[in-house]
């Protein structure tokens, strides 16, 4: 304000209001009497302020709320702030704004104060953070348990060593299950697998008697022709093409021989067959 009024070339007088003018006349009249045992004329703006001060750094209504339990529900580190050093700085912040919005400045004054205020600054850590934290202080770093400043480096290079394992075992993790993606086969890829092995089966010979012999799944339909049996034709009837001459068909009537026996005829060009009739 006083630089404003230096630039603005302003009477500071003129601009600031008194504190003493600034409160009611009644209420005024009153907290002199009852509270500071003093005339309102003797009153000054400075002493007001040393009163208004001594109120607002003591408890609210003086009923003392349970201390350590606030702090535990309502102090919090944001762990959504990737950046360490601001994590830290923000959390200590709101340690110092909920001791001046519920009084308690003069609880956390002098060295047995700064004590205090480093243990509550710790049990409201993360519980892992907390954890390497307690343990530092009790075994390497003492001195951070009365020392906010060397408390605050404390918990930002515990922060950091925690952010730095976190992140090595996400990558970890990440490496971990991109391996099993690639070692599980896609569906395409066992099926095909599959109907190659069933083919393979279906190709290979089976072994017997020490021969090599297609397996039975073959139709006799896929074999070369083989030889007639003995007292049948070497290419079969006629007529329904079994393993017997035409003459002694069992579905070929008097008619049927006769007409394939003239068509056989007439393909010879009219020459009588040799030997038997079939």
């Amino acid at each position: 304000m006083k630089e404003r009024c230096k630039d603005g070339k302003e009477d500071i007088g003129t601009v600031m209001k008194s504190v003493k003018n600034s409160f009611d006349e009644y209420l005024l009249e009153t907290l002199c009497e009852v509270s500071w045992g003093v005339t309102v004329d003797k009153v000054t703006d400075d002493f007001l302020l040393e009163q208004i001060h001594a109120i607002t750094d003591s408890y609210q209504n003086q009923v003392l709320p349970p201390v350590n339990e606030l702090f535990q529900n309502e102090l919090r580190m944001d762990m959504n702030n990737m950046d360490i050093t601001s994590r830290v700085t923000n959390y200590f912040m709101s340690c110092n704004t909920l001791i001046k919005k519920y009084g308690f400045t003069s609880f956390f004054e002098e060295e047995h104060g700064s004590k205090k205020k480093c243990k509550l600054i710790v049990n409201s850590l993360p519980a892992a953070l907390k954890e390497k934290v307690k343990n530092e202080i009790d075994y390497r770093f003492p001195e951070a348990q009365s020392n906010v400043m060397k408390l605050y480096k404390l918990i930002c290079q515990q922060a950091l060593e925690e952010a730095i394992e976190h992140r090595a075992l996400n990558r970890e993790r990440k490496l971990s299950h991109k391996q099993k993606l690639r070692e599980q086969p896609h569906p395409f890829q066992k099926n095909k697998r599959q109907n190659t092995g069933q083919q393979q089966k279906a190709d290979k010979y089976q072994k017997k008697g020490g021969k090599v012999v297609q397996p039975a799944a073959e139709s006799s339909g896929d074999k070369k022709e083989q030889p007639g049996q003995k007292g049948a034709p070497k290419t079969g009837c006629f007529h329904c093409g079994g393993p017997h001459y035409l003459s002694g068909c069992p579905t070929a009537n008097k008619e049927d021989r006769d007409r394939l026996a003239n068509s056989k005829q007439n393909k010879r060009g009219g020459e009588h067959p040799a030997g038997r009739h079939r």
